[in-house]
């Protein structure tokens, strides 16, 4: 039987001493192998994840140039925005409030066009006004040149805008018993006042709170949830869901109303219909709350003008 085989011969030596020399030779050669390979699978998996990393960074940036809403943004002189710099990019994307001037030909004189005023704007008038004065102590009204004593010759106001968090609080509500001292029947007390719902937990400020907060602000019912938890107060969002659904079920009088007026002509609903960047989104039952907001009639000129045909 032919043993042979295509490996090559090695000759090795007869010496024991080289024999174990090479067996460490080759030992430390191969640990070392090892050692590489582990090192260069490791920097295989860091590339792999940098790639993921760099390829969801262009995805985004891909988005937000190529997207639908691309049209809109304006293009960056410097190079693309980072992904977190929202206030500096919202900063250095306001309009630029320098008066621009125009050449002209004419002899006639030409007048100074009026400055704008630069600077924040004031706070409305609308707002209370909290006084804090800051007054000098009457031991130092002296004055330091000749001793006389300093009199009140004007005032400096200067104005902070304070924004006081909302107040959560329990209406308790208490209802005296009045009775018979001698037959001790005939007990009187005041009935409850009407609520949105029987038994609400929630008073009707707190419905008008949590409405405004998810329709008005965009404010989901969990994260309105865990801003309650807070302050201590368990409200879970499958509750806020049913306030709001019972919300929705008490503004269809009022909802009936309208649409009968309308129909009557008692009342004009004017609205204009100039096209808008903002997208409106009915969510569940509280369609039937503002249904009357979205009837319109898409035609042209003066509401009164075809009112009467619109009614129905």
């Amino acid at each position: 039987m032919d043993t042979h085989t295509d490996c090559p011969s090695f000759e090795l030596p007869n010496d024991p001493i080289l024999l174990r020399e090479m067996v460490v030779s080759l030992s430390s050669e191969k640990a070392a192998l090892e050692a590489e390979k582990v090192t260069l699978v490791r920097e295989q998996e860091r590339l792999k994840h940098h790639a993921v990393h760099l390829q969801s960074q262009l995805n985004i940036l891909s988005a937000k140039l190529f997207a639908r809403s691309s049209e809109k943004r304006k293009h960056w002189a410097d190079g693309l925005p980072t992904l977190f710099d929202e206030a500096e990019f919202a900063v250095a994307s306001e309009p630029e409030e320098e008066a621009q001037t125009e050449e002209t030909t004419t002899d006639k004189p030409q007048t100074k066009p009026a400055p704008k005023k630069k600077g924040r704007k004031p706070l409305p008038d609308t707002l209370t006004r909290v006084d804090v004065v800051h007054d000098v102590p009457e031991s130092e009204r002296v004055c330091d040149l000749d001793g006389s004593t300093l009199v009140e010759i004007g005032r400096e106001y200067s104005e902070q805008l304070d924004i006081i968090p909302a107040k959560v609080q329990v209406i308790r509500h208490v209802q005296v018993k009045y009775g018979c001292p001698h037959c001790h029947q005939g007990v009187k007390t005041k009935p409850m006042p009407p609520r949105i719902f029987p038994k609400a937990l929630a008073s009707a400020a707190t419905l008008a709170h949590v409405v405004v907060a998810k329709y008005a602000d965009g404010l989901p019912l969990y994260r309105q949830s865990g801003i309650l938890v807070r302050a201590g107060i368990d409200l879970p969002r499958s509750t806020l869901a049913n306030w709001m659904i019972k919300a929705g079920q008490a503004v269809q009088r009022i909802k009936a109303f309208c649409v009968a007026c309308r129909r009557k002509n008692l009342v004009g609903l004017n609205a204009g219909e100039r096209p808008s960047h903002r997208y409106t989104i009915i969510y569940g039952n509280f369609r039937l709350a503002i249904a009357l907001v979205v009837q319109k009639n898409m035609q042209t000129g003066h509401f009164l003008s075809f009112q009467k045909a619109y009614a129905c």
